[in-house]
């Protein structure tokens, strides 16, 4: 929307606002036409720190170094980072899900199809979520963190939810059949 540099600092008057006070430096400021916390500022921000060593390198300034400070580069490297965790994260998650399950359970193949029902499920929620916010209730996109936040309470629960029930399965699966180790059938017809 706006840039405001050298060329907008009031003359004869050094204000330190554009100008370094020793005059080594200038700072540039960027005004985005989006949210500055929103995703497409950030996408912007990316978009122009990838093309600044090329914008650098043609303005015959050696030795200048470019730095990126404000809001939305806090935001930009939060994201980054929250997503570059979300992979070994989940993963660690998803194996300790299992490892439980497994060791509960006395089973490698349940707990295969469970954690995959946890995992189709946060998938489910998360792709419910984004479409009654962004399609049906016009939010332009959903913060950052809810991904997480989802996925830790989906997962926590829904593992919760699988050792109790299955476990109570695989107590009557004990003493019955285990196509009528249902809770239903708890009074072994």
């Amino acid at each position: 929307a706006q840039v405001v540099g050298p060329r907008e600092q009031p003359s004869g008057r050094n204000l330190g606002a554009v100008y370094s006070r020793s005059r080594n430096a200038v700072r540039y400021l960027v005004v985005f036409e989006a949210d500055p916390l929103g995703a497409r500022a950030i996408a912007l921000l990316r978009n122009l720190k990838a093309r600044t060593p090329a914008l650098l390198a043609r303005s015959d300034l050696a030795g200048a170094r470019v730095s990126v400070a404000g809001d939305t580069a806090l935001s930009e490297e939060t994201v980054r980072r929250v997503n570059d965790d979300l992979g070994r994260i989940s993963l660690a998650v998803l194996a300790v899900v299992l490892l439980i399950l497994g060791v509960f359970l006395r089973a490698i193949v349940a707990p295969l199809f469970l954690v995959a029902a946890s995992v189709v499920a946060l998938a489910a929620a998360l792709g419910l979520t984004t479409y009654v916010f962004q399609d049906l209730l016009g939010y332009g996109e959903l913060t950052f963190y809810v991904p997480f936040a989802a996925a830790v309470l989906l997962v926590s629960l829904g593992s919760d939810y699988n050792i109790f029930a299955v476990g109570h399965i695989w107590q009557l699966a004990s003493r019955l059949p285990l196509r009528q180790a249902r809770p239903d059938h708890a009074g072994g017809s």
